[in-house]
C-alpha cells in the first residue's frame, strides 16, 4: 500500500516537471567516482569516471528516457541504423551489421577502412 503511495505522488511531481520544464538544482547534484581500469595508478586516463545520481534522479531519467525514446521512434525519427540508447539492440548487432556491409563492399569489389577501438568504444569508417 506505501509503494502505491509514493507512485503517486512521484508521479505528480514528475507530471509537474515535465509540463513545467523544471526540475530542481538539487536534484541534479551527483557524486563522481573514479574507477581505476587497469595499468599504472599514477595515470589519470587508467580511470573512468561514474556518476552517482540520486534515485529521485535516476527514476526521473529513465521515465523521460522511455518516453522520448517512444516518441522518436513514433514519429520515424531515430534512424533505423541508430543502435545506441535503444532496447534490444546491442553492440553484437550493430558490429553484425557492419561485417555485412563490408562483405557486401568486398563482393562487389569495393573496399573500407574500418577502425574499431574497443577499449574506448569508438568506430571509425
Amino acid at each position: 500500500m506505501s509503494g502505491n503511495i509514493i507512485c503517486t505522488y512521484l508521479t505528480g511531481i514528475f507530471s509537474l516537471c515535465v509540463q513545467n520544464g523544471v526540475f530542481s538544482d538539487r536534484l541534479k547534484l551527483t557524486k563522481f567516482i573514479q574507477v581505476f581500469k587497469s595499468c599504472a595508478r599514477d595515470i589519470a586516463s587508467n580511470y573512468r569516471s561514474i556518476s552517482d545520481l540520486s534515485h529521485f534522479s535516476k527514476i526521473f531519467e529513465k521515465l523521460i528516457r522511455k518516453n522520448l525514446i517512444s516518441v522518436l521512434q513514433t514519429n520515424n525519427i531515430i534512424i533505423h541504423h541508430q543502435f545506441a540508447f535503444r532496447s534490444r539492440l546491442s553492440s553484437f548487432l550493430a558490429l553484425n551489421q557492419l561485417h555485412n556491409y563490408t562483405l557486401r563492399l568486398s563482393d562487389s569489389g569495393q573496399y573500407t577502412y574500418i577502425s574499431v577501438d574497443f577499449e574506448k568504444r569508438h568506430l571509425i569508417l
